[in-house]
């Protein structure tokens, strides 16, 4: 079975698979700690849990966790095409606020989502060239960020020595991504590919304009720059 550690939570790959659904799948739940990514390429279908009935199209995107009651049906002329990776956590708490946003959402559905990520993360699994456990591990941590900050609202209140900080999505982003990595300094690289992602088209100088505008809101001057590297949030 194949492990990685995600925002200090560590994870087996119990299942990836995918293509048409050609058979109903009857009313079930997942056990502990086992969480379902469910990536809706094509067909028609439609998905019924506790809480409601979706019609499934290509795009769909949905999440089913611990617990969950669900169940699929598919168009016998139009099959439902999907990909599925099948997850269980071990049983040590979350270490981090994050993790635990992603880890207490027990049922999330989404229209339109990209499933690029899912598709390599299938090839890597499917044809086990050399390392393709660092590749399929690296493209679930990744798919694991961009899931859990669609879950995020787009202004977040900080408290701060008793004080209250309003700060921005990308603002909270940053401030996190510097907490969760204290002391050590990260490029403008690694911080436009963790909150912009790999395809954003920006520079350092967007990372340079938010840090500025965080630093005003904080209380004393904790982010260090690095020149000619990165920043640093500096050790209390």
């Amino acid at each position: 079975m194949l492990d990685f550690v995600w925002n200090q939570t560590r994870f087996s790959v119990a299942e990836v698979g995918g293509g048409p659904l050609l058979d109903n799948i009857g009313r079930h739940a997942h056990s502990k700690n086992s969480y379902e990514l469910h990536f809706i390429l094509g067909g028609r279908g439609t998905l019924e849990t506790d809480t409601g009935t979706y019609a499934l199209k290509a795009g769909d995107f949905f999440i089913t966790g611990p617990h969950v009651h669900h169940a699929q049906t598919t168009d016998s002329q139009d099959p439902v095409q999907d990909i599925f990776i099948y997850l269980q956590k071990n049983d040590a708490p979350a270490k981090n606020a994050f993790a635990s946003l992603f880890l207490n959402t027990g049922f999330w559905f989404s229209e339109n989502f990209d499933a690029t990520l899912a598709k390599e993360i299938l090839q890597e699994y499917r044809e086990k060239q050399p390392d393709y456990k660092s590749a399929v591990a690296g493209g679930l941590m990744q798919l694991l960020t961009k899931i859990t900050r669609c879950f995020l609202p787009e202004d977040f209140t900080v408290l701060c020595d008793g004080t209250e900080l309003p700060l921005t999505r990308k603002e909270f982003e940053i401030l996190l991504l510097l907490v969760q990595n204290k002391g050590r300094t990260l490029t403008h690289e690694i911080i436009l590919s963790r909150i912009w992602g790999y395809d954003f088209e920006g520079d350092g100088s967007t990372v340079h304009t938010h840090i500025k505008n965080l630093r005003a809101k904080l209380p004393e001057n904790i982010i260090k720059t690095i020149r000619g590297v990165g920043y640093r949030l500096e050790e209390s």
